[in-house]
């Protein structure tokens, strides 16, 4: 069920229907918003009367009446050129200017006409008195025209605007308007009204301002054109509202195509991973950027296609905006399937240029500090004294280049850089030679020592060199030592496996030749017996210690008790241990320790360690087995007497099979000790052996659990 949903949910034809779905919607809205004009009347109240657009109306008319009554009055008015302020503002300005530009004049020819009557030359002071007068009226007269012509282009526009302000107030059966006019003439078209607050309070729209002269300007709307003007507000409302629903509906398509879109990006029919495409490459924030500069061009395509929606054809306005949009709405959902994937996919920050830029500039930070500032710092003493000696030298040089004129300057240069020159020389000797010392470690003179100087840094790098030498000598030493103990180990497992199988070939014969009816038969078949018994041992013990060396065990942790443990241990060991005629004396702490131990496994070690001293220590002499506890562990130590001297160091007694007795003659197998030390390390503990001339010492480190509560011997 669930794999029949996801095929039909994450079908691509589904995802096609999502896309057209959100095209479609994003279309409705956007040819809706067509009729901006109208749009914003959907929110106004239903009633002309209340509304802004009448408001709006009022307010145009009451702003044309008190212009014309305060500023304009009238065409002869204007004409006068009393109407414009900014008239007597350039007139003054014309005015200072002019001032200045003669005095800068006059100030001019009043050197040249000083000289010129200091040298007593008539003539010339006539001439420049006469140019200076010429070049003055002509300014005056350039000022003056510039000044006739603004004067001219002011009242034009005043006369303009009084003329389309009257134009719109006289509109026939429109606005009726009162105003008293400063000089005593009024603006009005009512004729003679008694009571003004009355007359107009009876019309449908009315208003009334003060002017600044302080009287009172009534408007008021005829109830013709107020009729017009509610039946058209009533008309372009109801495209307003048409127009809003519409846009409703295409957003709630346009994001139920998104939602959908963004729910199924990345994923198949066939596969839960959240699957990438190239495109998705791109990072978050360049493509939000590339999206926000594409959304804003297409804003202002938009708004200048919205005024001309009503003046040029339709076709190629309406072509233009749908592609458009198309394309706009195309880049969106495209940006929107790989912002859902990276969220998806966890990715939401770390897959952005921003996050890149700043990853790149932690890893430079992080690089530099470990390859140059860490290093230099932890150089300790050597920084300090590199920095001080670079410092010191460049400050000498510097100092001797500037007295390079005196015998002093010259004498210290060479002074500073003979010094250099000879601390340079016995570092690189120096350095030379532990080259040398390396190289010869290298081709394997392991027992050569560079000789260390007193500096203390080279000194450190001889001695690390040195260090490596010694510890390619042990290595060697380590690696021979293992070829040695493997030839034993092979020469030991041929010993241990061919003496039983001799045994076997021979008596297998002897009952070939003499018969199963032979007297010795029954001797004979007794040590085959023996021998294969002995063999089988062997191969179960190899392959035990084969399986506890590789960790290739089941271990199940428990709680167990190491007393009790020991106690069982040497009960069912108790007909050997009398047999032997050793003396076991035992040590446990009367308080209970609890072991963190697989009790089949522990059982294992402990009865190799038996075993061992049953079949190596000196007959009649005592075994000492002790418990003891040491912070959060437990140490079971078993201590003998060694039937044949022990010339072998402890840690090849962990080898497999070797054994204590060169001859090889005993009955032991060399797995024993092994066994137990890997058993050992498999429930966390550690196993040791240490050999003290005879004496022989195995102990066993346990982790401690906690005590039960109440468990006291």
């Amino acid at each position: 069920m669930a794999t029949s949903w996801r095929n039909i949910s994450y079908s691509p034809v589904i995802k096609l229907l999502a896309i057209l779905l959100a095209l479609s919607g994003a279309l409705l809205a956007c040819y809706s918003m067509l009729q901006a004009e109208h749009l914003q009347l959907a929110f106004e109240p239903e009633s002309y009367s209340e509304s802004l657009a009448k408001k709006v109306m009022m307010s145009r008319a009451s702003n044309a009446v008190v212009q014309i009554a305060e500023q304009l009055h009238n065409e002869e008015f204007i004409t006068s050129g009393q109407s414009s302020a900014a008239l007597l503002q350039d007139e003054n300005s014309l005015s200072n200017r002019l001032q200045r530009e003669l005095q800068e004049l006059s100030d001019h020819y009043e050197s040249y006409i000083e000289a010129a009557e200091s040298n007593g030359s008539t003539d010339e002071v006539n001439r420049l008195t006469a140019e200076r007068d010429s070049k003055l009226e002509a300014r005056k007269t350039e000022v003056e025209k510039e000044w006739q012509r603004n004067r001219e282009d002011l009242i034009a526009l005043d006369l303009s605007v009084y003329r389309s302000l009257r134009e719109f107030l006289d509109e026939p059966n429109s606005y009726l308007y009162y105003a008293p006019i400063t000089g005593g003439d009024t603006l009005q078209n009512i004729g003679a009204i008694a009571d003004l607050d009355a007359y107009f309070a009876a019309l449908p729209a009315h208003a009334k301002c003060k002017l600044a002269d302080g009287g009172t300007a009534y408007i008021g709307m005829t109830a013709e054109k107020y009729a017009v003007l509610a039946d058209g507000f009533r008309q372009d409302r109801a495209l307003g509202v048409t127009a809003f629903y519409q846009v409703l509906a295409g957003a709630g398509l346009f994001l139920l195509g998104l939602g959908y879109i963004m729910f199924s990006a990345g994923r198949h029919p066939e596969s839960n991973e959240v699957q990438l495409h190239w495109v998705d490459g791109l990072y978050l924030d360049v493509g939000a950027a590339i999206l926000l500069g594409v959304a804003y061009f297409y804003f202002i395509l938009m708004m200048q296609l919205l005024p001309s929606y009503w003046q040029l054809p339709v076709t190629p306005t309406l072509v233009l905006g749908v592609t458009a949009t198309v394309l706009v709405v195309l880049l969106g959902l495209l940006y929107a399937s790989t912002l859902a994937k990276r969220i998806k996919r966890g990715e939401l920050f770390r897959h952005t240029l921003c996050f890149a830029v700043l990853n790149w500039a932690f890893a430079s930070v992080k690089r530099f500090w470990r390859n140059s500032v860490r290093p230099f710092i932890q150089a300790g003493p050597l920084a300090i004294r590199l920095s001080g000696l670079s410092l010191a030298y460049g400050l000498a040089n510097v100092i001797a280049i500037c007295g390079l004129g005196s015998p002093l300057g010259i004498g210290l240069w060479l002074v500073t850089n003979a010094a250099m020159l000879l601390f340079v020389s016995r570092k690189v000797s120096m350095l030379q030679l532990i080259t040398a010392g390396a190289e010869r470690v290298r081709s394997g003179e392991l027992g050569y020592r560079i000789p260390l100087d007193g500096n203390k840094e080279l000194a450190t790098l001889a001695q690390s060199v040195n260090n490596i030498a010694d510890g390619l000598s042990k290595a060697v030493e380590r690696e021979v030592k293992a070829e040695r103990m493997k030839a034993e180990l092979i020469t030991n497992v041929s010993h241990d496996l061919r003496t039983p199988l001799t045994s076997l070939i021979t008596y297998i014969d002897l009952l070939k030749q003499e018969g199963l009816t032979s007297e010795h038969a029954s001797g004979y078949l007794d040590i085959l017996d023996q021998k294969t018994q002995r063999l089988k041992t062997l191969t179960e013990g190899l392959i035990e210690a084969a399986k506890a060396a590789s960790g290739n065990m089941t271990v199940r942790v428990e709680q167990l008790d190491v007393g009790a443990l020991l106690t069982q241990g040497l009960g069912e060991l108790a007909e050997q241990i009398e047999a032997s005629g050793l003396d076991f004396r035992v040590s446990c702490p009367e308080t209970k320790l609890y072991v963190q131990a697989d009790g089949r496994l522990l059982w294992r070690v402990l009865e190799n360690l038996l075993q061992n001293i049953l079949k190596y220590a000196l007959p009649g002499s005592r075994v000492y087995v002790v418990v003891t506890e040491q912070a959060e562990q437990v140490v079971l130590t078993l201590k003998n007497i060694s039937a044949e001297p022990l010339n072998i160091e402890p840690s090849e007694l962990l080898e497999r099979f070797k054994r204590g007795d060169e001859s090889r003659h005993g009955e032991g197998s060399g797995l024993g000790l092994s066994i137990a030390k890997s058993l050992t390390e498999l429930q966390n503990g550690s196993f040791d052996i240490e050999i003290d001339g005879d004496l022989f010492k195995n102990t066993v480190v346990l982790p401690r659990a906690k005590q039960e509560q109440g468990d006291v011997a």
